[in-house]
């Protein structure tokens, strides 16, 4: 039988370690996975994931399906779905150019708050402090 920790009922810890420091270890690596995760795309069509680097928001998969790296949706091969000057944007269309980095680090963020919440919630973490804030 395996032994467990009479304060949290989980698998006994490693010397050393309290109920609480592997709760933010926890929450450190489901942070980072979901982090890495919010800026995979799948192709709608094969599910192959994909992540943009540079160029435009029209994205085409190696099996020929397209989709707009934005908002995610199956577009026609063609220039529709999008306006292209950032300084009279277009309702119901997205911009075909956009900055890969600054998106990808507002995805990131987004994740991550998510992740926290749900974890705050679950384990009666305290928010966050400079213990797993380093990510």
């Amino acid at each position: 039988k395996a032994l467990t920790c009479i304060h949290c009922q989980l698998p006994a810890h490693p010397r050393g370690q309290t109920c609480q420091k592997l709760k933010v270890e926890k929450l450190r690596l489901k942070v980072e996975d979901s982090m890495a995760n919010a800026v995979i795309r799948k192709c709608h069509a094969c599910a192959k994931p994909y992540t943009k680097t540079d160029g435009c928001n029209r994205i085409q998969c190696i099996c020929g399906a397209q989709m707009c790296y934005i908002c995610k949706k199956k577009i026609q091969p063609n220039y529709d779905h999008f306006y292209d000057f950032p300084e009279k944007p277009e309702i119901g269309k997205c911009p075909l150019q956009t900055n890969s980095e600054d998106l990808h680090h507002v995805e990131r963020t987004s994740a991550a708050r998510k992740t926290e919440a749900t974890f705050d919630h679950q384990l009666s973490l305290p928010r966050p402090s400079t213990s797993y804030a380093s990510y």
